[in-house]
C-alpha cells in the first residue's frame, strides 16, 4: 500500500473487469440492455458528482505516468488500463462506448487505397502508448496554437494523406474572410491571429484533404507563410477526448422548446416532442426532455475524462503550400 491506496488490491480489481473471456459489462449494460445494477449504480455515481470523476481521473492519470516509468505494479495496472480504454474507444455499435461508431485508430476515407491504410499507424493506439509513435515531428508548429505543445509533440501525417487543389471556386462560405486576408497580406499587414481563416468548407474552394489516419474533429486552415511569400492550408489537429469539449462536439443537439410559425395559417412547432430519451420512452414534456439532455452531457463528460486520463495527447500539424497556379486563381477570385 502506498499512499493510502492499495495498488495489489486495484491490480486484481482492473484484471478482474478486463478479463477476455467476459464481455465488457458497459458494453452488456448498453447495447445488448441487459440488467448489471452494481455497475449502474456506479456509473450514475460518477455522472451525477464530477468532484468523484476528478479524483478516479487524477488517480488513473497517476497510475499511467508511474506506468510509463516503469514503476512495478502500477506498469501492469497501466497496461490493464489501456486494455479497457482501447476495448472502450474502439466498439463499433453506436449505442456504446461515447455515442460514436468506435475509435479505429485508422478509417477507411475514400481515395486513400487499401495499401496506405494497412501500413498507417493505430493512432488510438499510440495514444494510449500501446504502439510505438512513429509519424515524424512537423517541420514547423501551427503559429496560432495557444495552449502549449501536446504531449507527444506536433506529428506529421503527410506519409497517409492526400492534398489536391482544384480551379474554380464553387461557394464563398468563407469569401469576406479570404478577402480580408489578401488585403493583409497586399499591404503588408498579415498576421497570423487575425488574418488566418479557419476554412468552414474547403472543398467549395478547391480544397480537397484525404488522409487514412483517423482524425475526428481537425481543422483546415488558409495562411500565409511571410517568409516564402507564400500562401498554404494547413491541417490541425489534438488527438485526445478533452472532456471539456466532448459534450459539445459530440452530445446531442439542445432542440429548442418551440419555433414559432411565422405567417397567418402557420402553426407554432415542438421538436423535442416525439423524440425518446435514454429509456427509449417518449418525452412527456420539454423539462423532461432537458433533464435527459443534460443526463447524455454529463455521461459524455465523464467517460472522456476517464479516457483522457489514460493516454498522452498527440498533435497533428502539416502545411501544404498553394500551386502556382490554383494560388493566382484563388486571389483573383477573391480580389
Amino acid at each position: 500500500m502506498s499512499n493510502g491506496i492499495n495498488y495489489k488490491a486495484l491490480r486484481d480489481e482492473i484484471i478482474e473487469f478486463n478479463n477476455p473471456k467476459k464481455r465488457d459489462p458497459l458494453y452488456q449494460m448498453r447495447v445488448d440492455e441487459q440488467s448489471n445494477t452494481e455497475l449502474d449504480k456506479l456509473l450514475n455515481v460518477f455522472y451525477e458528482n464530477p468532484a468523484y470523476t476528478n479524483i478516479a481521473s487524477k488517480l488513473i492519470r497517476g497510475i499511467n505516468i508511474l506506468g510509463h516509468a516503469n514503476v512495478p505494479v502500477a506498469k501492469e495496472l497501466t497496461e490493464q488500463l489501456d486494455n479497457i480504454a482501447h476495448t472502450y474507444a474502439t466498439r463499433h455499435d453506436k449505442g456504446a462506448g461515447m455515442g460514436w461508431t468506435g475509435y479505429t485508430g485508422t478509417t477507411a476515407m475514400a481515395g486513400m487505397g487499401h495499401e496506405v491504410k494497412q501500413r498507417t499507424p493505430n493512432m488510438m493506439k499510440i495514444f494510449l502508448g500501446q504502439e510505438e509513435n512513429v509519424f515524424p515531428e512537423s517541420e514547423v508548429k501551427p503559429s496560432s496554437y495557444t495552449k502549449g505543445d501536446p504531449e507527444q509533440g506536433w506529428r506529421s501525417i503527410k506519409d497517409y494523406s492526400k492534398m489536391s487543389f482544384k480551379k474554380g471556386m464553387m461557394r464563398e462560405e468563407d469569401e469576406d474572410a479570404i478577402k480580408k486576408l489578401k488585403k493583409a497580406v497586399d499591404t503588408g499587414t498579415y498576421n497570423v491571429d487575425e488574418h488566418a481563416v479557419k476554412l468552414t468548407n474547403p472543398k467549395g474552394v478547391g480544397i480537397d484533404f484525404k488522409t487514412s489516419v483517423d482524425l475526428g474533429n481537425f481543422t483546415t486552415s488558409l495562411g500565409y507563410d511571410e517568409e516564402k511569400k507564400q500562401y498554404f492550408v494547413s491541417i490541425t489537429d489534438v488527438w485526445d477526448f478533452r472532456p471539456e469539449m466532448y459534450a459539445d462536439v459530440y452530445g446531442p443537439e439542445l432542440l429548442p422548446e418551440v419555433i414559432k410559425g411565422e405567417g397567418r395559417w402557420s402553426r407554432d412547432s415542438y421538436p423535442w416532442k416525439g423524440k425518446l430519451d435514454s429509456a427509449g420512452n417518449v418525452f412527456e414534456s420539454y423539462e423532461d426532455y432537458l433533464e435527459d439532455w443534460n443526463w447524455e452531457r454529463s455521461k459524455l463528460t465523464t467517460e472522456a475524462s476517464f479516457l483522457q486520463a489514460t493516454g498522452e495527447s498527440v498533435g497533428v500539424y502539416d502545411r501544404y503550400y498553394l500551386p502556382k497556379d490554383y494560388s493566382d486563381d484563388l486571389q483573383e477570385y477573391f480580389k
